[in-house]
């Protein structure tokens, strides 16, 4: 099959998956909605009740990040650029790392690069890590921030947001330090927010409340509310940024808990200023298939860039649980 001028095997689709493929990416959605009624009609599966707001936003602004609990707040230790660092190691010779109360267990977060790492070890002026987990190569000049949970503080204290699209259109990274149920405002102003998890923790190995993330002025705009105890979003939704076109791999349902139940699910996409089309409707029912994917023989549409997609369900049975997923292969358009 051909998608974007290119021949697609399953050999290439992992070769992309493994980011040995330039202008190509696998992009992969997962949700879950935890309790939807008979009354509600289509709900898009996703970590939030009621109808989604994650697509409502028209413009840009900045974002918010709050918790509904106290327990999930971090502090920053130090602040500043680089001047040396290697693929386990971030140097600056101004540093003052122990004397601000570095510890091994602390965060290193590179927000140049977009990356971080655990500290293991540290002097006055070397952080020694793991590895910066998302493979980046540190440089001088690199801003960055050394966190830690917040004392006495047992939930979380660092999230990483990503798929957070800003107004040209581009998807963007950030860190966010949460400071409890006190908002903690985006560095940038965006108008999609479909991913983040969790990066750092107390005691309580994850979040203590429901994250949220939303518009800072249009606040009914809510892009996450990630559930207690997954620390990481749930959300059968997605926008094509500028300069992809996003193909279907494939997507699906299934019944998540123990409520006997049916239902009808959709795949509906909207093109930038147009309406939701169902791209394709199937079923699940616990007296047949609790569980329905749909895998394309060959790739399903190019939907362009600024297309906004989701899963929905219509379930017949009161405090019915359904996961969601969706594949998407993204190819980057020519200039």
């Amino acid at each position: 099959m051909r998608a974007g001028g290119r021949t697609v095997t399953k050999d290439w689709l992992h070769e992309v998956a493994l980011g040995n493929v330039a202008g190509a990416r696998i992009v992969q959605k997962f949700g879950l909605i935890a309790d939807t009624d008979a009354a509600d009609g289509d709900e898009v599966i996703q970590e939030g009740e009621g109808a989604y707001k994650g697509h409502t936003a028209t413009g840009v602004e900045t974002v918010e990040f709050l918790s509904s609990s106290a327990e999930d707040a971090g502090t920053v230790l130090s602040t500043g650029t680089l001047t040396g660092g290697s693929a386990t190691t971030a140097a600056d010779t101004g540093a003052t790392f122990s004397t601000d109360g570095g510890l091994a267990g602390h965060i290193i977060i590179n927000d140049t690069k977009k990356d971080h790492a655990i500290v293991t070890s540290l002097t006055e002026t070397v952080l020694t890590h793991k590895g910066w987990r998302h493979n980046t190569t540190p440089a001088v000049g690199d801003t960055y921030r050394l966190v830690k949970v917040l004392a006495t503080k047992t939930g979380a204290a660092v999230v990483r947001a990503n798929q957070l699209l800003d107004a040209n259109g581009a998807e963007q990274v950030e860190y966010i330090v949460m400071n409890g149920t006190t908002g903690v405002d985006s560095s940038g102003t965006y108008s999609r927010h479909h991913r983040a998890k969790v990066v750092l923790a107390g005691t309580a190995l994850g979040s203590v409340g429901v994250l949220t993330s939303r518009q800072k002025t249009t606040t009914t705009n809510i892009f996450m509310a990630m559930i207690i105890g997954y620390n990481s979003t749930m959300i059968t939704a997605y926008t094509i940024p500028a300069g992809e076109d996003g193909w279907i791999l494939d997507w699906g349902t299934s019944l998540a808990g123990k409520t006997q139940a049916d239902g009808i699910c959709k795949l509906q996409s909207r093109p930038t200023g147009q309406v939701y089309e169902v791209k394709e409707q199937r079923a699940i029912s616990a007296s047949g298939s609790s569980n329905q994917d749909r895998t394309y023989r060959t790739l399903k549409d190019g939907l362009p860039p600024w297309t906004d997609l989701y899963v929905t369900v219509d379930a017949d049975t009161n405090d019915t649980s359904i996961a969601g997923y969706l594949e998407l292969l993204m190819i980057t358009r020519p200039t």
